[in-house]
């Protein structure tokens, strides 16, 4: 959309050359209808109806995986109590939906900018747009990566490490709330006087004051934890750098590994957080559980790609391995 009205301005209110295109360039090129089955194919206009349907099979097909993505759970952290789904739901959409709105400017402005003659030298971008598309490709997976990184490794430290493996503790042998306002018997008499306001009851933004001991003792904690985030996004960084390399070296197919990552890492970790409601879950717990769902969803993968290889005629995508990996 920003792309869109850069170019507008560029195009419509800046420029004076006459060689560049017109806004009845992109009327022309959203309202040409084209069937489906021919070698050429409008995916600009809906006006087609065998195109609205590729569309709205494409949606699906990808919206199936992302409702179990590790990344889009991350949202329901900041999400108020009983409002996880929405953030869920409201995530997916803008994961979906921005992509497309900015392919689709990006595309309204090329066809504006087609000039009647050439303007710029083809090599300025290499031969057939290589690097553009070089350009283009290497932003989309560093921003992928990045932003499966980040989530996971906090989904690791807050909801696994923090919770189940090291909670906070003011002592070795005595666990307590993190607000100050629920007392317990084995404070000591000044740190019972204190009776701050719980930061869930307080309206508006609240910084902890560090004179409580409890509060001291949390803020050192957090910060912990963030170290310890810091720290496990260099092992996850340095574990799969190596792997990939390694698959890299041995020519291995790129589609399996993408499919099978998927199922394993999306449909498992979906699971794997449905868990985490548990109140009684332990440490021990969440470790033999992401070994047994992990594992279970592997031998269905390893199933139905067999199953994919004996009889070609079934066709199974992503959405349906994620799906099915993820109710075993």
């Amino acid at each position: 959309m920003l792309s869109s009205a850069a170019f507008f301005i560029g195009v419509y209110f800046l420029s004076s050359n006459p060689k560049l295109g017109s806004i009845n360039r992109i009327y022309e090129a959203n309202v040409v209808e084209d069937d489906l089955y021919s070698n050429k194919i409008n995916r600009m206009s809906f006006h087609n109806w065998h195109t609205r349907v590729l569309a709205i099979r494409k949606f699906l097909n990808g919206l199936a995986p992302l409702s179990m993505e590790q990344a889009t759970w991350q949202t329901c952290c900041p999400a108020a109590p009983g409002e996880e789904s929405i953030g869920v739901f409201v995530a997916s959409k803008l994961w979906i939906t921005l992509p497309y709105a900015f392919a689709t400017a990006c595309s309204n402005g090329f066809i504006a900018l087609i000039p009647h003659e050439e303007l710029l030298p083809p090599a300025l971008f290499g031969r057939g747009g290589l690097l553009v598309l070089f350009m283009m490709y290497t932003f989309i997976i560093m921003n992928i990566c990045v932003f499966q990184l980040f989530a996971f490794s906090s989904i690791l430290t807050f909801n696994i490490y923090g919770i189940h493996v090291r909670p906070f503790q003011m002592c070795a042998r005595t666990p307590i709330a993190v607000y100050c306002v629920e007392r317990h018997k084995n404070l000591s008499s000044g740190q019972k006087s204190i009776a701050n306001v719980p930061l869930c009851a307080a309206k508006g933004s609240v910084l902890p004051s560090c004179k409580c001991g409890i509060h001291a003792e949390y803020i050192n904690y957090v910060k912990r934890l963030e170290n310890v985030r810091r720290s496990s996004i260099l092992v996850i960084f340095s574990v799969a750098l190596p792997i990939g390399l390694l698959f890299n070296l041995l020519n291995a197919n790129s589609v399996t590994l993408m499919i099978g990552i998927n199922a394993l890492v999306s449909a498992t970790l979906g699971s794997l957080l449905y868990s985490f409601l548990w109140e009684g879950m332990t440490a021990t717990g969440v470790v033999i559980g992401t070994a047994l769902s992990t594992s279970m969803a592997g031998l269905v993968w390893v199933l139905m790609s067999t199953l994919v290889r004996l009889y070609p005629n079934l066709s199974i995508g992503k959405a349906a391995f994620g799906l099915i990996c993820s109710k075993s």
